[in-house]
């Protein structure tokens, strides 16, 4: 109940947003959403709305791309992820090597470049949610880093699809430029369903296959951090040899507990249940009818958890991140955009 609030705000965002993104398909419902969700979130409101806005924006989207599987072959869904993984390695390698360049330039400290990298390559502000506890990170780089991906996230929606086409690419060609570019699943999904419907299917396979990523990059992060650690007490000199062997043997299982814990919680189950409706469907295990009436129902939910998301917009949040972040997160975003798209056109699949 303490939820109801905020979901029943959403949901009367969301409504005239399906029908402006009807009226204007080139633009979208998800953008007209994110964009009426943030024009009402400007008048004050009562924290009652907080958490079912934060239910619809989080669990809410979960829930609309788990329904999406019903809409997805399971064959071609597999053929879709595993034929994006050449670009993906492309943009990751963008993200990383552009962070580590751009942030020497602006002098930006701490571990905020490195989390806003993770951000951009990988899925947005949920990476950099797993990877900051996992490298040690404090709070203000990682609001730093979240508060910087979040303005590129927003600006993905209204950019990618437009972008898109003026370069007349394909449904399957945008498909998997905006799973691969764009940082948060939340703007894969509104990009891709304001381009085409074709476009959402391919953006949602491939950004789910790319989320999978942060399994490897929390276990790489909580080892380097461990060993790092380690290393420090030993060149510290101040236990005895045998102390220090004891040490290190503490920080490697602490650092295993870590990474299993950061796993577990960095996990993106709901990919195992899009999975899940993708093959029931596929199967015939779910009528034709229904599968078909759940996915559109996941078509409408996005709109909901768009509304939530414009509707928790922070102005103070741009303010908070400063220019420099703010330009190497353009950076990032930039290389990561241009690298799929030299990739898909290596590939010949634009």
């Amino acid at each position: 109940m303490r939820s109801l609030p905020g979901l029943v705000l959403a949901a009367l965002v969301a409504v005239p947003a399906y029908f402006a993104g009807r009226a204007a398909p080139t633009i979208g419902g998800p953008v007209f959403a994110i964009a009426l969700g943030a024009l009402v979130g400007l008048v004050p409101r009562s924290a009652a709305f907080g958490p079912g806005l934060r239910l619809a924006s989080k669990k809410g989207l979960q829930a609309a791309v788990a329904m999406l599987g019903f809409g997805m072959n399971f064959v071609e869904a597999l053929r879709i992820g595993g034929g994006s993984l050449a670009v993906m390695a492309a943009t990751v390698s963008a993200a990383f090597l552009c962070a580590l360049a751009v942030s020497r330039v602006l002098r930006v400290r701490g571990k905020a470049p490195a989390l806003i990298a993770i951000g951009t390559a990988i899925c947005g502000a949920s990476a950099i949610a797993a990877a900051a506890p996992a490298m040690e990170a404090d709070d203000e780089d990682t609001a730093y880093a979240i508060a910087t991906i979040f303005v590129f996230n927003i600006a993905a929606v209204i950019v990618f699809p437009a972008a898109g086409r003026l370069l007349g690419m394909s449904d399957y060609g945008f498909g998997v430029w905006a799973g691969t570019a764009v940082n948060d699943t939340s703007s894969v999904v509104a990009a891709g369903l304001a381009f085409s419907r074709a476009a959402l299917e391919t953006a949602t396979v491939v950004k789910l296959t790319r989320t999978l990523l942060i399994i490897p990059i929390v276990l790489i992060l909580v080892a380097r951090t461990a060993r790092l650690r380690a290393a420090g007490s030993a060149s510290a000199g101040s236990v005895s040899q045998g102390s220090a062997s004891g040490g290190s043997a503490d920080s490697g299982g602490a650092g295993a507990s870590g990474a299993t814990g950061a796993v577990r919680s960095a996990f993106p189950w709901f990919v195992l249940w899009f999975v899940a409706a993708s093959a029931s469907s596929s199967l015939g295990l779910v009528p034709a009818p229904v599968a078909t009436g759940l996915a559109g129902g996941g078509r409408a939910l996005i709109l909901v958890a768009m509304a939530g998301i414009g509707l928790g917009v922070k102005p103070s949040a741009f303010a908070a991140a400063g220019w420099r972040p703010l330009v190497l997160g353009l950076a990032c975003w930039v290389s990561v955009a241009v690298s799929s798209l030299l990739a898909q056109a290596a590939l010949e699949r634009w």
